[in-house]
């Protein structure tokens, strides 16, 4: 019974040996702090991060749907830039090496150790922002070497500038040659814009901005600026390329358009009405006096006026200047005018005068001449040659025409940015002035893009701003978490219940391990002493029971060490739970396999050190054994080593 029963204690201390043999290898990997560092390295993690994970986010983020930005851009940026995934990785490696966040992580994952075992109780970790600027440095040369910005304008810039220029652009036909100009109702209208716009914005001009963004958003996302501000200017080299560019567009309208029919023709519609009534039931359009001042003006002064006018233009276009005045003379036009318009007068006035009958009588034609000095007669008298005719005519319409149609046309039209926006307001419309002064602030003041304008946009998307602010906050304070106790533990995160369940877990082994080691040799020396009735029987139980339960772990070792390794590797990836969907899903799910791969290691480990252990027992202990079958053979064999030892001895 004595015998039975020490046999079926072994059956126990079999599963007993195996958690101390447990306990043990834990001590030398979870329990101890500097595994985690080697583990990671072991699985080179630092490099999976830098290389795979970095090189899979590129190539997801490049097939991302240009709608999903919002409409803001027409493709994919970083298929815009040109740059392949190796160029951008190499860049990110010059700035942050996997060796570089080895020495970053390294610490960290001491700390963690420390506080998954109990040693410490809390962990801190940070990141250098001087990594991310260099980071952001290398990318920002790696597209100024390539063209990126080039490409950029190409494909993206001009098409979203030809495409606002398209929507802005009125279909109205009948607007003022101003809007026509400035804004475009003809077809090469569109062409007309972005031509200007075009002009300003260079590869050069675009990085100098792009980069000056990316500083500014940067040191806000590091913690070191509570606020940003990314403008987009002109250069006073920009602003004088789209001056001239506005000039040479102005230049490509007739030049009597833009002085006549854009200033003087306005202003003489106002002063002259439809037309004016001369003596003799005269009358003279305004198209016909303007038509005559037109004829009258030398394509010299028309061109002289026109540049004149253009060079004020311009600068106020752009937003320069904030007023301009530009007088046009017209005395010379005035006076080369007049024996036209009487000439024109007087030819009306022969058609009309001819086409009346002749006078009956000698009443009738007596009356007719005196009116006829004065005004149409109803008759003409037979009497009238042709050359009186004309005197009475021409000494009238001479005098009419100067005080009825030249006198009230002024000296000199003034076109200033009042009367500029008038003629806008006028034809086009309040939404013609926004153009103008929208055109005017984005060219002078430039535009800006602020962290309150991310927020507003972020605010329409889920918890992207809470997102922004866990970065900011990791970047400035970095992450920190101290343990507290169950019963004051507040929410901590994923992260840092993972922590706490982990450190939980490891100090509870710890904890009570002592009592496994104890009940493992009470159970043995128990099993000796049922088994034999002698201390060398009792040896020879002991031993033998220790060998047999080592040799059986050591067997089961193998078969067991492929499915214990898949069930910590399902468990490691239940416990973070990674959200496997959206843009980076195929990213996660490198990553998740890693995490797999991670806690197989951990595994292995275990069982690898478990069957070293039982190997190393079942050794010694098969020494043990050996020496208590055999121990008489051993004394006797030590006495004659004695007794040989004394007869050499003198």
């Amino acid at each position: 019974m004595r015998r039975g029963s020490a046999v079926v204690l072994g059956a126990v201390f079999l599963v007993s040996l195996l958690v101390v043999l447990a306990l043990i290898r834990l001590n030398d990997t979870l329990l101890d702090p500097h595994y985690y560092p080697d583990l990671v390295q072991r699985n080179q993690v630092y490099r999976f991060v830098m290389v795979n994970a970095l090189t899979s986010a590129i190539d997801e983020a490049r097939r991302v749907d240009a709608q999903q930005f919002g409409g803001v851009l027409h493709e994919n940026p970083i298929v815009t830039s040109g740059l392949t995934t190796p160029q951008i990785v190499e860049a990110v490696h010059r700035g942050l090496s996997p060796q570089d966040l080895q020495r970053q992580a390294a610490p960290v994952m001491l700390q963690v150790g420390e506080y998954v075992t109990g040693n410490r109780d809390s962990v801190v970790v940070s990141i250098d922002p001087e990594h991310v600027r260099r980071v952001t440095g290398e990318i920002q040369g790696l597209m100024r070497e390539s063209g990126a910005y080039a490409a950029f304008i190409e494909r993206e810039l001009e098409p979203r500038i030809r495409e606002t220029a398209s929507d802005m652009l009125d279909t109205n036909e009948n607007v003022s040659v101003w809007t026509q100009y400035l804004f475009g109702s003809s077809e090469d209208a569109e062409d007309r814009i972005v031509r200007v716009v075009m002009s300003a914005v260079t590869a050069d001009w675009l990085a100098d901005q792009v980069e000056q963004a990316i500083d500014e958003f940067t040191a806000y996302m590091v913690g070191e600026s509570e606020d940003f501000e990314i403008r987009v200017q002109l250069t006073d080299v920009e602003i004088i390329a789209a001056i001239e560019e506005t000039k040479s567009i102005l230049r490509e309208a007739d030049a009597y358009e833009l002085v006549y029919t854009g200033v003087v023709d306005p202003t003489l519609m106002d002063v002259l009405g439809a037309g004016v009534r001369l003596p003799y039931d005269v009358t003279v359009t305004s198209d016909e006096v303007i038509g005559t001042l037109r004829e009258a003006a030398p394509p010299s002064w028309v061109q002289e006026h026109a540049e004149d006018l253009i060079d004020h233009l311009g600068p106020y276009v752009v937003g320069t200047s904030d007023d301009f005045s530009k007088e046009i003379d017209l005395v010379r036009n005035k006076q080369q005018a007049a024996a036209a318009l009487i000439d024109l007068a007087l030819d009306n006035a022969l058609e009309t005068l001819s086409a009346l009958p002749f006078c009956q009588t000698r009443a009738e034609a007596t009356v007719a001449r005196r009116r006829l000095e004065q005004t149409l007669p109803q008759c003409l008298p037979p009497s009238v040659s042709l050359d009186e005719l004309l005197d009475f005519v021409e000494t009238r319409i001479d005098d009419s025409i100067q005080a009825l149609v030249l006198a009230p046309i002024p000296d000199t039209v003034t076109f200033d940015e009042g009367y500029l926006r008038s003629a806008l307001e006028q034809s086009g419309g309040q939404e013609a002035l926004e153009r103008l002064d929208y055109i005017r602030t984005v060219t002078n003041e430039g535009w800006t893009y602020t962290h309150h304008d991310l927020r507003a946009d972020l605010s329409t998307r889920g918890d992207a701003v809470h997102a922004l602010e866990s970065v900011q906050a990791f970047f400035t304070d970095g992450y920190s978490h101290k343990y507290r106790p169950l019963s004051s533990r507040r929410s901590t995160g994923r992260i840092g219940a993972a922590l706490d369940n982990s450190r939980a877990r490891l100090v509870e082994v710890s904890k009570y391990e002592w009592l496994v080691y104890l009940s493992t040799l009470a159970l043995l020396v128990v099993i000796g002493m049922l088994g034999g009735t002698t201390w060398r029987s009792r040896v020879i139980w002991a031993s033998s029971t220790v060998l047999i339960s080592a040799g059986l772990i050591y067997a089961i070792s193998w078969p067991m060490q492929q499915p214990v390794a898949n069930a910590a590797a399902e468990q490691a990836r239940a416990e973070v739970g990674l959200q496997i969907e959206g843009i980076f899903r195929g990213t996660m799910r490198l990553i998740d396999a890693k995490i797999g791969q991670i806690a197989e290691t951990v595994a292995t480990d275990i069982v690898n050190g478990i069957r070293l252990y039982s190997l190393i027992l079942a050794g010694v202990s098969g020494v043990l054994l050996v020496a208590a079958v055999f121990w008489d053979r051993v004394v006797v064999f030590a006495e004659r080593v004695q007794r040989r030892d004394s007869f050499i001895r003198p």
